[in-house]
């Protein structure tokens, strides 16, 4: 007897390819732009802060610059591109570091800042940018009795504006009459992020606590409250504009990076939960509502990802992401209403270089203090008005130097006189050559060489302003000789 089951013909099983998702979005990419459409030479804020370190509208550019004693920001036209002097007028009202900016969706020249001394601030900023530094706001808004870390505008309310601080509340403020409206106070914890559905009737929140909730701001209650992401580091949350959904990135209880899309209306079970990869850095997501593109980045990585939200399962699609070798420092989107179209605007910072041809190319050897600060990079950005003072306070020294020495090649001047000067050049020519960096380096031998890079700036500072001083006075001293002869 002969088996015949193995020459029996296979029953047809159902097919589950469906094919490609057809999507408009499939095709997506990134592209970063040319030199000449870029920034250079902007000191980018190095606090260690989760919010963006910019923001964008159709007029200008805000970017969070490293200032001494206080917080600034620069505002930058964006038709204004190129090399930005170290004399720009910033916006200096603040006495801590500006943690959060805004721009007003209803008015282009208006800007809000929150910062570390527990205030809000709003700017008028100029057609065509500033002219000299801006110390008096238009607005003063106090309420936080801590430092204010977030702050959003309500889409459709004008001068509604919402923001969140460590004292564990959301405030909302009426910025025409600069009055504080109403207190939400239903954390427990530091709120980490803060986002409105597109009508501003909802808000969904992420804090310390790890719970993701959905508040009625009129009524100022928790609508939904549920777990978020298990890890132990920030996460971010961002509502998908009046779809109903909101997305969250954080991290799980392995570390790893992972994202979420949640119904506002039941957060029980994530619609969709997804890892991402395995780094370290805290994510950022940003929604535009015209495209249902949510796009996400973070702090030090050199991509950004690009997903889809669509009504159906699995309500997210991973399109795309552009990747970059250069670390980013701040983000910031650029929506133009009329055209309907979406700009990104990414703040990327390049590492230093150290080879002569760079040195000539992005620093021309102006000044010895440029080639000094090409060769400390991040040493130098962390003094930016010493630098600032250094810049402008050389350009004249040199101007006077070579006036004052045409004077004295006209002057009988002692050559001990001359050779005490000279000692004092060779002194500041040893003080402008810092120690040698090292590849392995300690953190705090590292904070150590910042700081002595630090001093022997203002000293260098110093001593020029004595030699100037001396030679004025050899100068005058020899005129009035000449004159009572």
């Amino acid at each position: 007897m002969v088996d015949t089951r193995a020459c029996q013909k296979p029953s047809m099983r159902q097919n589950t390819f469906r094919g490609i998702r057809s999507s408009k979005f499939r095709h997506v990419f990134g592209k970063g732009s040319r030199k000449e459409s870029c920034y250079e030479n902007v000191l980018i804020t190095q606090k260690a802060h989760d919010t963006a370190a910019c923001a964008a509208n159709p007029k200008f550019v805000a970017i969070v610059v490293e200032v001494a004693g206080g917080g600034a920001f620069i505002v930058l036209p964006l038709d204004k591109t190129g090399r930005i002097d170290v004399g720009t007028p910033k916006v200096t009202g603040h006495a801590g570091p500006v943690l959060d900016i805004k721009w007003c969706p209803f008015n282009d020249n208006l800007i809000a800042s929150a910062s570390d001394d527990c205030t809000i601030k709003l700017w008028h900023i100029p057609d065509g940018g500033l002219k000299t530094n801006i110390t008096e706001p238009l607005v003063d808004l106090q309420g936080h009795q801590r430092r204010v870390s977030i702050i959003e505008w309500h889409p459709t309310a004008e001068n509604v504006l919402f923001s969140a601080g460590y004292d564990y509340q959301i405030l909302i403020w009426n910025t025409r009459r600069g009055a504080l409206m109403q207190t939400i106070d239903v954390h427990t914890d530091v709120i980490y992020s803060l986002s409105l559905n597109r009508d501003g009737s909802r808000i969904a929140t992420t804090s310390r606590d790890k719970r993701l909730r959905i508040i009625d701001p009129l009524a100022g209650k928790v609508l939904q409250e549920e777990l978020c992401h298990e890890g132990s580091k920030a996460c971010k949350v961002v509502y998908c504009g009046d779809t109903g959904r909101v997305f969250t990135v954080g991290f799980s209880r392995f570390s790893d990076r992972q994202y979420a899309v949640w119904d506002d209306k039941n957060l029980n079970t994530p619609l969709r939960q997804e890892n991402i990869d395995s780094s370290s850095g805290i994510l950022t997501p940003y929604y535009d509502h015209d495209t249902k593109i949510v796009f996400v980045a973070g702090k030090g990585d050199g991509n950004i990802r690009y997903y889809e939200i669509t009504d159906s399962p699995p309500y997210c699609h991973f399109l795309n992401q552009y990747i970059s070798g250069e670390p980013q420092r701040g983000f910031g989107l650029i929506m133009d209403f009329d055209s309907r179209a979406l700009a990104d605007f990414v703040l990327q910072v390049k590492a230093p270089s150290s080879s002569d041809k760079d040195l000539k190319t992005s620093t021309n050897l102006d000044t010895k203090f440029q080639a000094l600060q090409k060769l400390w990079g991040c040493n130098v950005k962390n003094m930016p008005d010493n630098k600032e003072q250094s810049s402008t306070s050389s350009s004249g020294f040199e101007s006077e130097r070579t006036s004052t020495r045409n004077t004295i090649n006209k002057i009988n001047v002692s050559p001990s006189k001359l050779s005490h000067l000279s000692m004092q050049e060779k002194e500041i020519e040893i003080l402008e050559k810092p120690s040698p960096k090292t590849e392995s380096e300690p953190l705090v031998q590292c904070m150590l060489r910042r700081a002595y890079t630090a001093q022997c700036e203002e000293l260098k500072l110093l001593r020029r302003q004595l030699i100037i001083k001396d030679r004025r006075i050899h100068e005058l001293e020899n005129q009035l000789k000449a004159v009572t002869k």
